[in-house]
């Protein structure tokens, strides 16, 4: 996932879950107009620069399973995940499945911090922002065509594409 910040380019590793047998699963009570869901929550996960590609693609799957099992479901729910740019500099993000005027969408709330090429006198810069994903679909891994809604796939198998006009994917 690559996310333009100003001139500065932020290259974020694309993410996807896969929540069933994760052991740090939990379940969370809440109430909104006297209706009491349960939102699954996982994480936090830190997807640093030293992981092996192989344990990174393993997080994504189950990062990418997640979201997308949960949006289909309709069942609210949460993932945290701290993503580097290759320079080192932490992006945290939390993605949430919520409702969003009637619909369900994938909310991105983040916070980047910059770091590199200050001088040592210099605070770090924090970008905080929130964006609602509402339009979210998979697409082939391979191909990077649409694959229908109904279709069972194996979240290897996909990405999800978060925002078309951006070219955001997890």
């Amino acid at each position: 996932m690559v996310i333009y910040s100003g001139m500065r380019v932020l290259t974020l590793l694309p993410i996807l879950l896969l929540l069933h047998s994760h052991p740090s699963c939990e379940a969370q009570q809440s109430s909104t107009a006297g209706v009491t869901q349960t939102e699954k929550v996982i994480g936090p996960f830190d997807l640093s620069l030293d992981l092996s590609s192989a344990r990174r693609e393993t997080l994504l799957v189950e990062i990418r399973a997640f979201l997308w099992d949960n949006l289909v479901d309709h069942q609210p729910a949460e993932v945290k995940v701290k993503f580097y740019t290759v320079e080192g500099d932490p992006t945290e993000w939390a993605f949430s499945v919520v409702t969003v005027g009637g619909r369900w969408c994938i909310r991105g709330d983040y916070v980047h911090t910059t770091s590199f090429g200050l001088k040592p006198s210099q605070k770090p810069q924090v970008t905080k922002g929130k964006k609602d994903y509402c339009d979210v679909m998979r697409v082939d891994a391979r191909t990077e065509q649409a694959i229908p809604r109904a279709e069972q796939r194996n979240p290897e198998t996909y990405r999800l594409q978060l925002d078309r006009s951006q070219n955001l994917t997890l």
